[in-house]
């Protein structure tokens, strides 16, 4: 959602109207989850604040990544795009240790990492379709 709003917004694209609709759905969710049922006005509970803030960042990193393929090709994007994280890992990560964890968590926590960046890589496919031929 955030993506298209900044790809719109910054780069000029166009998207078909039922995206448009998608956003509006996507809006009008986002009021309805707002409501409780003890208070008639809208009120957003901490998580919503979480979950706007990672759809913020991820819809700039969907915007980055379709500017950086302009210029390198789809699998250098990603790879710098998981050196970034690498790098600032350390100063979100602020746990008492790393493997305090049982092996079942870990296994989900890889998991999670591994499903990301397929999701990542596949977002960058049709960017490596529409590569221009370097001269």
């Amino acid at each position: 959602m955030i993506t298209l709003v900044l790809l719109v917004l910054i780069l000029r694209e166009h998207f078909p109207p039922i995206q448009a609709l998608g956003l509006l759905f996507a809006a009008i969710a986002i009021v309805i989850f707002s409501l409780w049922e003890d208070c008639p006005r809208m009120h957003f509970p901490p998580w919503l604040w979480y979950s706007a803030l990672t759809l913020i960042a991820w819809g700039v990193v969907g915007l980055l990544q379709k500017l950086s393929t302009n210029y390198i090709s789809a699998e250098s994007s990603l790879i710098w795009l998981v050196a970034g994280f690498l790098l600032l890992e350390p100063l979100v990560y602020r746990g008492a240790g790393m493997f305090h964890y049982s092996a079942t968590n870990l296994v989900w926590a890889q998991l999670s990492g591994l499903l990301n960046a397929l999701g990542a890589g596949r977002c960058l496919l049709p960017s490596r379709a529409a590569e221009k031929p370097r001269s």
